[in-house]
């Protein structure tokens, strides 16, 4: 899995109660946003072709460690497979065609047409009931990141309110500005609940966790990250992503 912890110096936990909430059921097709922080949250309804396939597939990958008796109240990682295995996995094909649709589709609606974005690294977590992550991360080496959720009951997913974060890719030329969302939430953190086969998409920078599984099932997702190819143009010149 690739992400960064923030470090043991700098706690960042972030207590529920003084959370805003905000359950999310994207529609199939059509993407939503939520105005959170200084930049935005996509999500939408993806359901690839094989699911019942896939969630089978999800439920042998952590099967061992399902059916243990042992019970993390914190689990580093969210007990990730490793990531390598699912971008490549042809069980998860679909999944990640869809989900590269749905960016691509995000681009040009910011006035992005020669930008082709992709799944860079992919894995599956799972948390058992009455646990959670161990602590506030953010992703490496990635420009957006996503959770795609297959079953119901999820536990919530909190993220931290960016002080002085600035965004990975800048929007505000055509009217989708970061610098609307700046007044539209006060509370130090939000909480979001997934409906099943709803997709998140976030900046990769900003900081989250898997909050407690206060369920009696075990709690599946699978995480991505997202990187671009083509060219963007810059008030200055182009940027040509090939090079990258």
């Amino acid at each position: 899995m690739n992400y960064i912890n923030n470090g043991s110096t700098e706690e960042r936990t972030v207590s529920a109660v003084s959370l805003d909430k905000t359950d999310v059921c994207g529609s199939e097709g059509k993407i939503e946003s939520l105005p959170l922080f200084v930049v935005p949250l996509w999500y939408v309804k993806v359901e690839p072709k094989n699911i019942q396939e896939l969630k089978q597939h999800l439920k042998k990958t952590h099967s061992k460690y399902i059916n243990s008796f042992k019970i993390n109240t914190v689990v580093e990682g969210a007990n990730t497979t490793h990531s390598y295995s699912l971008t490549k996995d042809p069980v998860y094909a679909d999944l990640r065609e869809q989900c590269e649709s749905v960016m691509s589709d995000l681009f040009i609606k910011f006035g992005y047409k020669n930008v082709d974005p992709y799944v860079c690294d992919m894995w599956s977590t799972c948390t058992k009931p009455m646990e959670k992550s161990s602590g506030s991360h953010k992703h490496c080496n990635s420009i957006f990141s996503a959770v795609w959720y297959p079953f119901e009951n999820n536990s919530p997913i909190s993220f931290d309110k960016p002080n002085d974060m600035m965004p990975a890719w800048e929007f505000e030329h055509n009217g989708e500005g970061f610098h609307e969302y700046n007044l539209m939430r006060h509370a130090p953190g939000h909480l979001i609940t997934p409906s099943k086969n709803t997709l998140l998409i976030f900046d990769s920078g900003l900081y989250h966790q898997i909050m407690p599984n206060n369920f009696n099932n075990t709690r599946f997702s699978v995480a991505m990250n997202f990187f671009v190819r083509g060219k963007s143009s810059i008030p200055t010149g182009e940027i040509d992503l090939t090079k990258l």
